[in-house]
């Protein structure tokens, strides 16, 4: 038992910081692809340990075969050639069967199959991947941005924003998000889910960026499942203020969070501001009613009574009804002086 509880809070601390406190190291030799070269681990901690061994970074994939974005990175990785030549130069390469390693992948903070973490030569994790990026917008991620062999290989077709079509940032003001990449996965917003006893179980959530009256524009669609022997559900879209959550920002500098917002089906969500001090139950929410015309939220971050201090992300979350359908689009987020 004394064994089990440790490596429970060692697990907390690899979500948000290192890899380094896993405390097996098994006997586990890497697979092979025979069609890419890739050598691929089935294990965090022979994977890790081969790491440290090369002082070489990590990609873990947490996969599963009937997960959709596990098969978009299996025909990305092997219809890419210069990932391919990346993944073997700089990364040792994990794949985590998330059936068979639940537990662990949410001890990391992974949720869902068909996620990618990236973490450091120390173990410390440097960005996430859950989105159907572009080869060129993989190979950004991995440290290499230059255009693929082969860009068009499971690509999206980036949206085309012009320069004048950016926010208008207020002198002081930090924005978090204008959504001009053209591409859900590079925006801080991205992963959704609900909070079940499973994510994996997730509700058909679809991020998409748009363009409305020359501005960009995230787009959230889908339904609400209940949670399984629940009568309530749970969907929510997140920036991550630092990579990975991994740190924390002091936000006092701040006065207020504002951003653009509206919703084909009227309701009152909630957004709050994170910091590990406090779980989710206990964290402050403040309602706002979006409409189906555009309408500008200005929240005071006096507002959010658990503080801004220690802040690491901010969520914006549907209402809990099972079954409601989310319409929500989402632009400007910023926190002004």
């Amino acid at each position: 038992m004394r064994t089990q509880s440790k490596r429970m809070i060692c697990g907390v601390v690899v979500a948000t910081v290192m890899l380094t406190c896993l405390l097996a190291i098994a006997a586990d030799e890497p697979v092979i692809d025979s069609k890419t070269g890739l050598k691929w681990y089935s294990t965090v901690e022979t994977g890790y340990k081969a790491a440290q061994q090369g002082k070489r970074k990590t990609l873990l994939l947490v996969h599963s075969p009937d997960s959709k974005m596990s098969q978009y990175f299996d025909k990305l990785f092997a219809e890419n050639p210069d990932v391919q030549k990346v993944l073997k130069d700089d990364y040792e390469l994990i794949r985590l069967d998330f059936a068979t390693h639940t537990s662990q992948a949410y001890a990391l903070h992974i949720f869902k199959a068909g996620t990618i973490v990236l973490y450091n030569v120390d173990g410390a994790a440097m960005r996430k991947i859950d989105q159907n990026l572009s080869a060129y917008d993989v190979m950004a991620e991995l440290g290499h941005p230059v255009r693929p062999a082969n860009p068009q290989a499971g690509s999206q077709v980036p949206v085309n924003v012009s320069a004048k079509s950016a926010a208008a940032v207020p002198a002081g003001a930090l924005l978090i998000d204008d959504f001009r990449s053209g591409q859900v996965g590079r925006n801080l917003l991205g992963d959704m889910c609900y909070w079940g006893t499973y994510c994996a179980v997730r509700p058909e959530l679809k991020l998409s960026i748009t363009i409305d009256a020359g501005r960009p524009v995230l787009q959230t669609k889908g339904t609400l499942p209940p949670i399984p022997n629940e009568t309530f559900s749970y969907g929510a879209v997140w920036t991550e203020l630092t990579p990975y959550h991994a740190k924390t920002v002091d936000l006092r500098k701040y006065k207020s969070l504002q951003f653009r917002a509206r919703s084909k089906n009227p309701a009152e969500f909630k957004v709050r501001i994170d910091t590990p001090r406090l779980g989710q139950a206990d964290l402050t929410r403040v309602v706002f009613k979006p409409k189906a015309e555009w309408q500008t939220f200005t929240i005071p971050l006096s507002d959010f009574k658990t503080g801004v201090q220690d802040a690491n992300m901010i969520t914006f979350e549907a209402p809990s009804e099972a079954n409601f359908k989310v319409d929500l689009d989402l632009s400007d987020v910023m926190l002004l002086p």
